[in-house]
């Protein structure tokens, strides 16, 4: 199936954006013969000298030369080597930095030409060069479609070692600026990660995991779920990105990790107990405190890690650790039930108080949240306010959705606190007039 697809891919033509006929009616550029050619071969020569302008200036220069730059920048990336400016000159070897300078400068060019160019070596015969030229031509004006084509192409080139190594790095490149330039890639990464080859994982998962995106939280988990092998690698990124913000897929990644607490293997079991306390999973505190007393220092040591980051406590022994949960149990045991019923009453002195109570237990959100959300809806503007400041301190991404409707409370003080619960669940610190539209462009809701 793979290689029918594989077949589809490789061969296929100007689907994806390219004006029909453009692409067969493109020549390839080679040598200086022009002179933006000239420019960028005498600009990258000079990236290498011990005075060279900084990156920003030759990038800058780069830039001006508009879509005259296309071609030759093509031609440097197909070849991997910067032509000559004189006869007395070699051809250069294409170094990493001088690479990345070419991909940024695609970025500021017309993204057109470059699409159509690549459409143009593509329907030429496979080859290790075309299919490094193309994810690296995609990662600066592509599009998330893009990606399965690049996995593609690299899967057809997936020989010899150094080339390997190449496409790999080329892959992970690519899927990390596709990502980034647009987010919405994410869910087409998810749809088509399993229809790669295994050995071509975990370029994406590095990918991935390099956008320091939240929404990479529903890949990482399906990883977890149905392919062990990259598991490992899953645990790396998971420890990297951001909580979701979609409540779904933060429950789904801890859930996932937390059956990882059960592996054989102590690496994957330091690594499942770092992710869940770099997400900040409060479910997950009773197994954390369990693996304190681990005969494995390497589990010891991550566990306590975890706990610190879950929690933002930095209790300095597990003897303290386990008197700080008894004491959040006992207050379950004796006081849970008294808040909750105070959180519905119709008294607003009972609720006020029962909502500060609760706040302080973010260990039993899972309990108060529900009522403390419902709060949000009060006649009382003292009442929504607390209900605000609450929410924050129960570090739930439950209370996001709730929380940006309380940004248009007709209260300011209610907002104000809405704003600063959610600049404190999310780690974004958008300014005080950005409105709910924009909180949601940001979070991708």
């Amino acid at each position: 199936m793979f290689a029918c697809i594989l077949a589809l891919l490789v061969g296929a033509g100007p689907a994806l954006g390219t004006p029909g006929g453009v692409a067969q009616e493109l020549a390839p550029l080679h040598g200086t013969e022009t002179a933006a050619a000239r420019e960028i071969a005498t600009l990258l020569r000079r990236s290498r000298d011990l005075d060279a302008p900084k990156p920003k200036e030759l990038l800058e220069a780069l830039g001006a030369l508009g879509e005259d730059g296309v071609g030759p920048a093509i031609d440097i990336l197909l070849s991997r080597s910067v032509p000559p400016t004189s006869a007395e000159q070699a051809p250069q070897e294409l170094s990493e930095p001088q690479r990345e300078l070419l991909v940024g400068a695609l970025e500021r060019w017309p993204a057109a030409p470059a699409l159509a160019r690549m459409e143009f070596e593509l329907q030429q015969p496979p080859s290790f060069e075309r299919a490094w030229a193309a994810l690296h031509v995609w990662s600066a004006v592509g599009r998330p479609e893009h990606l399965p084509r690049g996995v593609a192409l690299a899967a057809a080139s997936w020989e010899g070692k150094r080339r390997i190594k190449l496409l790999e790095l080329a892959l992970t490149q690519a899927c990390e600026r596709l990502l980034r330039r647009d987010p919405s890639g994410h869910e087409l990464l998810r749809s088509a990660y399993f229809s790669a080859p295994p050995e071509l994982r975990l370029a994406l998962i590095l990918g991935v995991g390099a956008t320091r995106d939240a929404r990479a939280s529903a890949l990482l988990a399906d990883i977890l779920d149905r392919d062990p092998d990259h598991a490992p690698a899953a645990l790396a990124q998971a420890q990297l990105i951001p909580r979701s913000f979609d409540p779904a897929h933060h429950a789904a990644l801890c859930s996932e990790l937390r059956e990882q607490l059960s592996a054989s293997s102590v690496n994957i079991r330091t690594g499942a107990l770092r992710s869940l306390g770099a997400q900040r999973d409060w479910r997950s505190i009773e197994p954390m405190l369990e693996l304190l007393d681990a005969e494995d220092p390497a589990l010891q040591a991550s566990a306590r890690w975890a706990l610190e980051h879950a929690t933002g406590l930095t209790w300095r022994s597990p003897s303290a650790w386990r008197t700080w949960y008894l004491g959040e149990a006992r207050w379950r045991d004796h006081r849970l039930d008294a808040v909750l019923d105070r959180l519905r009453s119709t008294s607003i002195p009972q609720l006020l108080a029962a909502l500060e109570e609760g706040g302080r237990h973010p260990l039993y959100a899972e309990q108060t949240l529900p009522w403390t959300l419902d709060a949000l809806n009060s006649a009382s503007e003292r009442v929504r306010l607390v209900a605000s400041e609450t929410l924050g301190r129960l570090d739930s991404p439950v209370a996001i959705p709730a929380l940006l409707e309380a940004l248009g409370d007709e209260s300011p003080p209610v907002a104000a606190a809405a704003l600063a619960a959610l600049r404190r669940l999310t780690g974004l610190d958008l300014p005080a007039d950005a409105d709910v539209g924009a909180w949601r462009a940001a979070l991708a809701l």
